[in-house]
């Protein structure tokens, strides 16, 4: 069976890759090896948000990008009230901007080479998402370094209010 190579042609006339390489719940030192079995296999597509604690390393970045490998970061904003929004840092080079710390941190990532797919309904923030904030090189820096000292924070858990089980836990194979 041939790999797959159908692609979408974005609105510039670009393609993407249909398929891509989910990394959620890997730990760091798999990912870099599941991205190069990734590439070796064909993928050029692969999807991360800081809440894997893997898309933030500065090194998986450099190397994803050497390597013509496309990053994703799903829902990098976490949910209402997500600490990184309340960031000193972020709030600082939001207000330098007149923007928002959601524009901040998704402009961050897009600086990065990293497609950004923040998550929303309201029609307020889906405009504002779309805001792009010019970030200069020392700005990009000091979130990159501040991403790295504030780690991964789990933002989100459906168990709250969706009336599911908690995704996030291990659950034994014999319940599978």
């Amino acid at each position: 069976m041939p790999a797959f190579s159908r692609a979408f042609q974005l609105s510039k006339g670009l393609k993407i890759p249909a398929v891509g390489l989910g990394t959620w719940k890997s730990e760091p030192g798999q990912v870099r090896e599941a991205v190069k079995v990734a590439i070796g296999a064909g993928y050029r597509h692969i999807d991360c948000a800081a809440i894997y604690g893997n898309c933030a390393q500065p090194e998986l970045v450099k190397w994803s990008q050497g390597n013509d490998v496309l990053l994703e970061s799903y829902s990098p904003l976490g949910s209402t009230g997500a600490p990184q929004m309340d960031d000193k840092v972020v709030k600082e080079i939001a207000s330098a901007h007149g923007a928002t710390p959601a524009q901040v941190l998704i402009s961050w990532q897009a600086a990065r080479g990293i497609v950004v797919l923040p998550k929303s309904v309201t029609p307020e923030r889906i405009k504002s998402n779309f805001e792009e904030v010019e970030l200069t090189t020392d700005e990009i820096t000091r979130l990159e370094k501040r991403a790295l000292e504030f780690g991964t924070k789990r933002t989100v858990d459906p168990s709250e209010g969706w009336g599911v089980p908690d995704l996030w836990e291990d659950v034994p194979d014999a319940k599978l």
